[in-house]
């Protein structure tokens, strides 16, 4: 048996979707499975696989400042949408050499955390989830993806570099400017529903909530005053008050912005070490809002 070099292709890529492109530290990982249901029999165990479903989705982590909004598009959603609705939004992947790849129909299923540090990378990784084409049946051609023409040598253009820098981040929390050790991670939990067809399996995925938590430790408070914000004991503390919330605003440089609104303190901890400061890591979670029931906007990136 022969082997053809010109089969074997190895090269980074560009990833394009919803008017964005991004680019990846560590390169990107298509994953493409069939999702099987077994036939058995308890004589022979399993006789037959039925195809059922197949799963497309692309993960990397994001490397630049651009667009961010891109990577998440859940701030205000309202509940039952359909992630990508009656247009569908292609997701190109274009490499250096071999043949681009593009998903007929692609949403973000998993938004990448984020670090706001002067040290650390700004993004956590992101999945891309393809589904059917809009009005499309299971067999058509390109239903689910298509590939471009070879090629080799290809100019991956749209990175800037000044979107890669790092930069120090400013936070402000309820009015109030606060200085951090290392950081302010935010975190989002989105919960999706999948939205089944008999004939064509999953079509579509429905948005069921967000949540927002974001951890980071203070530096320039004192240990009482740092425990004491959390409104445990004193005053009218009562069993089953309503937390208190807030807004967060980080701002780095140029026009990076991230706001959170309606943030809860949940915890807050102190370390006891020879070398740690003694204020340590304080985690708030989001709580939803409306304005004549329309959900407000939990988020904003910038």
């Amino acid at each position: 048996m022969a082997i053809d070099r010109a089969t074997i292709k190895i090269g980074p890529c560009k990833v394009s979707h919803d008017g964005a492109t991004q680019f990846f530290p560590d390169g990107g990982v298509l994953a493409v499975s069939k999702v099987f249901v077994d036939i058995e029999v308890d004589a022979f165990g399993v006789m037959l696989r039925a195809h059922t479903d197949t799963t497309i989705e692309f993960t990397g982590t994001p490397k630049a400042w651009t667009t961010p909004a891109k990577l998440n598009p859940y701030a205000s959603m309202a509940m039952g949408t359909l992630i990508n609705g009656a247009v569908d939004k292609p997701l190109v992947i274009t490499p250096i050499n071999g043949k681009p790849l593009t998903i007929a129909a692609a949403a973000v299923k998993t938004p990448p955390n984020l670090m706001l540090s002067a040290s650390k990378p700004m993004f956590g990784s992101c999945t891309w989830v393809g589904v059917l084409a809009n009005n499309t049946a299971w067999s058509a051609a390109g239903a689910r993806y298509s590939f471009g023409a070879d090629a080799s040598g290809v100019a991956l253009t749209g990175l800037v570099k000044a979107d890669m820098a790092f930069c120090t981040w400013a936070g402000v929390l309820g009015g109030v400017g606060f200085e951090h050790e290392d950081g302010i991670a935010i975190d989002f939990n989105v919960q999706l529903d999948e939205v089944p067809s008999d004939s064509f399996g999953i079509i579509d995925y429905s948005f069921g909530g967000i949540e927002v938590s974001v951890k980071y430790v203070p530096i320039g408070i004192g240990e009482s005053a740092h425990l004491d914000a959390l409104g445990i004991q004193g005053g009218t503390v009562a069993r089953g008050d309503s937390a208190a919330v807030s807004s967060l605003v980080v701002t780095g440089s140029g026009t990076r912005s991230v706001t959170v609104t309606g943030l809860a303190q949940r915890s807050a901890g102190s370390r006891y070490h020879r070398a740690q400061k003694r204020v340590g890591e304080i985690e708030l979670v989001s709580n939803r809002d409306h304005t004549a029931g329309v959900l407000n906007a939990l988020f904003t990136l910038v």
